[in-house]
């Protein structure tokens, strides 16, 4: 077995989720076991989509040069570089695993019925986490 990747999203900014889900599809794509934690204000990166459509990780911040998520995510759709949903839908089809804070869904006031049904995703406490981040001689990346 491949060493496992263990990344931890804490950041609530734009370019730091996006950089680590490609590290996290691009870990997956070579066969490698991933987990993503989110927790705290990265939990909103898993957001469902208002009914108008605006996808729900646009409430994350403005990245370090003031750049809103959609404003980045779109410049980075032009330069051929995957988007938000690209990129949490192939780490999905690479088998990428998918948990949640308990503490940090309780801190945001956060309930499971406002995060996307498209993914699946598991509520997991951190000692969860962290055991299972021993697994396959594990690493942790923390974001």
């Amino acid at each position: 077995m491949r060493q496992r990747l263990s990344i931890i999203i804490f950041s609530s900014l734009y370019d730091r989720i996006h950089y680590a889900l490609m590290m996290a599809s691009a870990a997956a794509a070579t066969a490698k076991p991933v987990t993503i934690f989110f927790t705290m204000d990265a939990l909103k990166t898993l957001k469902k989509p208002t009914s108008e459509g605006i996808p729900g990780w646009s409430t994350l911040d403005k990245n370090e040069q003031d750049k809103t998520p959609i404003t980045k995510d779109l410049e980075y759709n032009g330069k051929g570089i995957a988007k938000i949903d690209e990129l949490l839908e192939a780490c999905s089809d690479f088998g990428v695993k998918f948990y949640i804070c308990e503490t940090g869904m309780k801190a945001l006031g956060l309930k499971r019925t406002c995060l996307r049904s498209d993914l699946k995703i598991d509520e997991f406490g951190l000692v969860s986490f962290l055991k299972e981040s021993e697994d396959d001689n594990g690493q942790i990346v923390f974001v």
